[in-house]
């Protein structure tokens, strides 16, 4: 099940989301993200996978100059505490 939420915001992000959820961010709070491998496979088992992602949230975090505070990644999820 999916909810539409809505926080007191600045800025309504303008990318699309899934199943129509609309989000909003407020500048600088920071967020606690989780999310898994498909079907929770344990896809981030070996150091390449890893490697693999860290590289892949290097690239995001440059591109969209987000702050990193701190990530787990674990065989099949991630979590990520990022502004």
């Amino acid at each position: 099940m999916f909810i539409r939420h809505r926080l007191h915001a600045q800025s309504k992000l303008t990318s699309g989301h899934a199943m129509g959820i609309e989000g909003f961010q407020e500048c600088h709070d920071v967020h606690f993200l989780t999310f898994s491998c498909y079907r929770r496979k344990p896809n981030l088992l070996s150091a390449t996978a890893c490697s693999t992602f860290l590289v892949g949230l290097e690239r995001v975090r440059e591109q969209h100059q987000l702050c990193v505070y701190g990530y787990v990644v674990m065989p099949e999820h991630v979590h990520l505490l990022v502004t």
